[in-house]
């Protein structure tokens, strides 16, 4: 009877776990935990941003936006910075964004369970309103584009590339 309880409770452990991470509640990066509220936020309304003046980084073009970030950053970081530009572009009526993260030091590839969780918010904050093609070094491109699915599953229109003038061909089609 003590190995069923304790099977079931590190099942039911595991299921709890694995709904904050991918839920968003918490983000596990390298072993660290720790709380993520922009899920939150997002489904309270808090990403309203009319009036705001755009982020750091974006620059409106021609049919089109890009965002640009610069530096040492983490994976973490740079993900929630493609969230608040995908939702000022669509605040502000930008329905294609170019980001280019090729400037980016730093960030170690992100796993399958971190992709899906921002990917999935990507989608949200996006609202199907506004198609992102992404640029990025090569180890950050995961073979099977396991992002790409995600965002189509999710309802956004997603693309990954090496290339930037590829990027922007794709995305102005």
């Amino acid at each position: 009877m003590g190995f069923i309880c304790t099977v079931v409770i590190a099942v039911i452990l595991h299921f709890f776990i694995d709904s904050m991470v991918v839920g968003g509640l918490v983000d596990v990066m390298n072993g660290i935990c720790f709380p993520d509220f922009s899920a939150f936020y997002m489904r309270a309304g808090v990403d309203n941003l009319r009036g705001m003046d755009a982020p750091r980084y974006f620059q409106h073009a021609e049919g089109h936006a890009i965002f640009r970030p610069a530096g040492e950053l983490k994976v973490v970081e740079v993900m929630e910075m493609v969230t608040g530009a995908i939702s000022y572009a669509r605040e502000s009526g930008v329905r294609r964004l170019l980001a280019v993260l090729t400037d980016v030091t730093g960030m170690i590839p992100p796993n399958a369970t971190v992709r899906y969780r921002y990917v999935r918010e990507w989608a949200m904050a996006s609202a199907g309103l506004v198609r992102l093609a992404a640029v990025t070094t090569a180890d950050m491109i995961e073979p099977g584009r396991f992002g790409v699915t995600v965002a189509a599953n999710a309802g956004m229109e997603a693309n990954i590339f090496e290339d930037e003038t590829e990027a922007q061909e794709w995305l102005m089609r």
